[in-house]
């Protein structure tokens, strides 16, 4: 058996949400703001969380078998870029090409409104598909 410490420091983004445990595919409990959580696991591989759909990349875990093993701790993070940056820079860029639309009302204007608020759309999805695991980071810390 290995003990795991799991660590989620009290952070702004993403406050008001438990990030799921998962261990090899199935979920094992929650963390909260600013919580630690210690697990004891017998023969975990990986280890990954989540939160409103979007998660973090799969930890590969290492195991010692030693009964005086020390804990692992495991420190749990939003990514910065994608939780607090994406959505903020994504608001003003709607919000930039609407007041042009409104205020110059020509249709090169127009147009390039339209590849702006196109560009924000393929973000989003590219965030929700393929970036999708990479919402929280998951690292060990030695």
């Amino acid at each position: 058996m290995q003990q795991f410490k799991i660590v989620r420091p009290k952070e702004w983004s993403n406050r008001k949400f438990d990030y799921l445990i998962w261990v090899n595919g199935s979920m094992q409990g929650t963390i909260a703001n600013g919580e630690e959580k210690l697990l004891t696991l017998h023969e975990a591989d990986t280890i990954q969380m989540k939160c409103k759909g979007l998660g973090s990349p799969t930890l590969h875990l290492a195991h010692d078998d030693n009964k005086n093993a020390a804990i692992q701790q495991i420190k749990v993070t939003a990514n910065r870029l994608l939780s607090i940056w994406f959505p903020l820079v994504a608001v003003c860029i709607i919000s930039t090409a609407a007041l042009l639309n409104q205020l110059l009302p020509y249709e090169g204007i127009k147009s390039f409104t339209t590849v702006f608020l196109a560009a924000i759309i393929l973000q989003s999805i590219f965030v929700l598909t393929f970036w999708r695991n990479r919402y929280l980071k998951v690292e060990k810390v030695d």
